[in-house]
């Protein structure tokens, strides 16, 4: 087992070399790009050309937005769990400018293809919530536990998927024609499973900045456990493909703390390339 991590520190210095590497996982597209390849899939009815993309493409710049602002108020925390992969302050410059043209990006496309802003608009605050410190730094949602991960799957992930739908129906009403359990079930197994395997990762450096995540507080075997049951859950519900419940857990065994980073994003990469690639296709292709 130990030469199998020090394997896999050397791909991650290897992956490192490559400049567009260090861009992705700094800026976290990856994430963004399962976000979109999974929207997409679900509104591939409505997209027809750029202005019937509209919808999709704001929200999609929206949950960058909110990724890469992350990733700006993480500084400190990232330095601790992958110095590597952390902003400085030529990057986190970057990153606020960047999270304001997304912001603003995503506006103007609503506006061109003619649909309303309103949902858009509400919606805005979450973007800047979830790293943000509140009541004078007193209180930080990340460094609630499970709060954090619950934000992430409901705020980070569900929410804009919801709303491009509602955006692209004009009205709320079409949540009560079509409920989105499903959905949210599907990003409450799903999502809530990567976000305990990558705290996995982090809890060494989470530990030392005072972020309670769940293996921080209770353990490594217990964040595994609840995994478990989270896969499981998403099995008997059916609320996921077993094969990829099956590839979650074999992330969930190997991951763990001190590991390396490279493990996560290959994690992530290697489900939009088994199970979203032809999502991916239609997005850069319509």
């Amino acid at each position: 087992m130990r030469e199998l991590g020090k394997f896999y520190w050397k791909l991650d210095e290897l992956a490192h070399k490559f400049p567009p590497y260090n861009i992705m996982v700094r800026y976290r597209i990856h994430c963004s790009l399962l976000y979109a390849a999974i929207t997409y899939s679900m509104y591939t009815n409505y997209i027809k050309d750029i202005k019937t993309a509209a919808p999709f493409v704001a929200f999609t710049m929206w949950h960058f937005a909110l990724y890469v602002y992350n990733r700006y108020t993480d500084r400190g925390e990232d330095t601790l769990n992958s110095a590597i992969e952390a902003m400085d302050d030529f990057h986190g410059k970057i990153a606020v400018a960047l999270t304001w043209l997304m912001l603003i990006g995503g506006l103007g496309v609503l506006i061109y293809g003619g649909y309303p802003v309103i949902y858009y608009l509400v919606s805005l605050p979450c973007v800047f919530l979830y790293g943000q410190s509140l009541f004078g730094g007193k209180l930080r949602i990340k460094a609630i536990t499970l709060v954090k991960n619950m934000y992430s799957v409901f705020f980070c992930w569900a929410l804009p998927m919801i709303l491009a739908g509602v955006t692209y129906a004009g009205s709320l009403d079409i949540l009560s024609q079509y409920p989105p359990w499903g959905n949210l079930l599907a990003m409450f197994f799903g999502i809530m499973a990567y976000e305990l395997i990558w705290d996995l990762r982090d809890v060494d450096g989470d530990r030392q900045s005072g972020v309670m995540t769940v293996p921080v507080r209770f353990g490594e075997d217990a964040c595994k456990l609840l995994i478990a049951g989270l896969l499981l859950g998403g099995y008997l519900l059916n609320a996921l493909p077993v094969e990829l419940l099956m590839f979650l857990g074999f992330f969930a065994i190997i991951i763990r703390e001190r590991c390396a980073p490279v493990l996560t994003h290959i994690m992530m990469l290697s489900q939009i390339l088994i199970f979203n690639m032809d999502a991916v296709k239609a997005v850069f292709s319509f």
